[in-house]
């Protein structure tokens, strides 16, 4: 079930936008340790994570694409939010969820945490 983005204040957008970030900070350093040290373990929480990370970011970005008209005159956090989630999941995430954990995957993970986070600063 999705949030009622209408519903959020500024400050809830931004602890949403805050959240995803920090849970793909996680996902970063477990990707980063896969690569470095070959954790069977990390991989696949790694890979998990990305999975469930991109599935989520992407039926976000789909339900807001729907409300976009209602929520991107509300507040600059919505509207920044808005853009963030699309961004990340049309530019980030571009690694197959059942591929292999690698310098790739990292690198879609950094591109999502900028597209999120970019229309914030």
């Amino acid at each position: 079930m999705m949030v009622d983005f209408k519903k959020m204040t500024p400050e809830e957008i931004v602890n949403r936008k805050d959240n995803y970030l920090h849970k793909l900070n996680e996902l970063e350093l477990y990707i980063a340790k896969c690569i470095n040290t070959n954790d069977a373990e990390a991989r696949a929480c790694a890979s998990s994570i990305y999975a469930e990370l991109k599935n989520t970011i992407r039926e976000e970005a789909k339900y807001l694409d729907k409300i976009v008209n209602d929520i991107s005159e509300m507040s600059k956090e919505h509207n920044a939010y808005y853009h963030g989630i699309i961004e990340a999941s049309a530019y980030g995430f571009t690694v197959k969820t059942n591929a292999r954990v690698n310098q790739e995957m990292l690198n879609s993970v950094e591109e999502a945490i900028y597209k999120i986070d970019k229309y914030f600063e």
